[in-house]
């Protein structure tokens, strides 16, 4: 979609639709607030977040689970920057501010749920489990993606997880004292 496209369909959201999602309940409504969060994600990953939280409990998980796969899809951009663009998106992705409850959604729709064959699910979760210091839990996510070698940007995750294992050292095998709490 083109910028100008875009803009039109975030005008027409925030004049027409809006009203329109929020007066009327069941598919035409939720229909709406999904196009809407579409261009939204395409726009940015992190307004698209922000926007999610800001609506009701019921929608959230799933928008959450839209937002995860515009973020791991092909922008619908496309051209010749489009790996690029799609591996900024993953790391935004990464980087957002999850609550437990969306920690988990992120991780049981990307490890077992319909995200599992998006491109780079595995690798996403053991990202986003290194950003946020858990590493041995990412060196068991991404065991299976080892075993393949390199992956398609040619990074091999082998090496990868071997220097996170050598720079944690006998950190790695410490239990933290609030386990025990």
């Amino acid at each position: 979609m083109r910028n100008e496209q875009r803009g039109l369909a975030m005008g027409y959201w925030h004049t027409v639709a809006e009203a329109k999602a929020f007066g009327i309940e069941g598919e035409e409504g939720e229909r709406l607030l999904k196009g809407y969060f579409r261009i939204l994600c395409d726009a940015s990953v992190s307004a698209a977040y922000e926007f999610l939280r800001s609506q009701p409990t019921r929608y959230q998980g799933p928008l959450l689970e839209l937002l995860i796969a515009s973020a791991l899809g092909l922008p619908s951009t496309g051209g010749s920057h489009a790996g690029e663009a799609r591996a900024e998106r993953c790391v935004e992705l990464v980087d957002l501010p999850l609550t437990a409850e969306e920690e988990e959604l992120f991780e049981e729709y990307l490890l077992r749920g319909e995200g599992r064959n998006l491109p780079g699910a595995k690798e996403t979760v053991g990202m986003r489990l290194i950003a946020m210091g858990r590493t041995k839990e990412a060196r068991e996510v991404m065991r299976d993606v080892t075993d393949g070698g390199k992956d398609r940007a040619g990074l091999s995750w082998q090496v990868v997880m071997e220097g996170l294992s050598r720079g944690m050292g006998e950190r790695s095998r410490v239990v933290p004292l609030w386990n025990n709490i």
